[in-house]
């Protein structure tokens, strides 16, 4: 942070909103001691915030994913800390973040209005083919990530689409999307159906 407070210095007046990024504590830690890690890092970025408000805006807070229940008491904590948002990850070690059971965390964030910032995870240890040990050419992270990231969004929009009655427009937004437009057409790219569409055919299928 010392490094990134001397590049600072040379725009006066441009601020920062800092976040803690990869490795999420999730990925190192089990239930038990993933919520203890997340609220020291977000103990320290604070620190760090406020020792240098000329340089920074607030902070982006992390969870831990791993651990729903303190994860919204987390979310709850930084919400009262000053939070500008909270940090999530394009997967829960392996597992899909748009599984029913992470759900409280979305809620949570819409709650205390905070918007999530989703982060790809991976390395080169994660390969393109079956049967490699690791990312040959290190894919994973100029096609993998935006991939990852891609397919987390359209998820979590196929969520919002079928067990919400939020509008196409709205769930863009929580998506990611302030182009409704892209938002479309990245969605039927990825489904072969409009986000209308979409809607329409899992709702019957819902009644039936």
């Amino acid at each position: 942070m010392d490094a990134r407070n001397e590049v600072l210095k040379a725009f006066p007046g441009y601020k920062q909103i800092p976040n803690i990024v990869s490795p999420p504590v999730e990925t190192f830690a089990g239930p038990d001691k993933s919520p203890r890690l997340a609220a020291i890092g977000n103990d320290e970025i604070k620190k760090i915030v406020e020792a240098n408000p000329q340089f920074y805006e607030g902070f982006i807070a992390g969870i831990p994913f791993n651990n729903v229940k303190a994860s919204v008491e987390e979310i709850k904590r930084a919400k009262d800390m000053g939070t500008k948002g909270i940090q999530i990850y394009t997967h829960m070690n392996g597992e899909a973040i748009d599984t029913e059971k992470y759900w409280p965390i979305y809620e949570a964030c819409e709650k205390y209005d905070l918007p999530t910032l989703i982060h790809p995870v991976g390395g080169q240890m994660v390969p393109e083919f079956p049967k490699e040990d690791r990312s040959k050419y290190e894919l994973w992270f100029t096609i993998g990530w935006p991939y990852q990231t891609t397919i987390a969004m359209i998820n979590r929009a196929k969520v919002l689409l079928t067990k919400t009655d939020k509008s196409i427009t709205q769930v863009a937004a929580e998506c990611g999307y302030d182009d409704f437009t892209y938002f479309s057409r990245q969605f039927k790219k990825s489904t072969s159906l409009t986000p209308s569409a979409y809607r329409k055919t899992h709702a019957d299928e819902d009644e039936e």
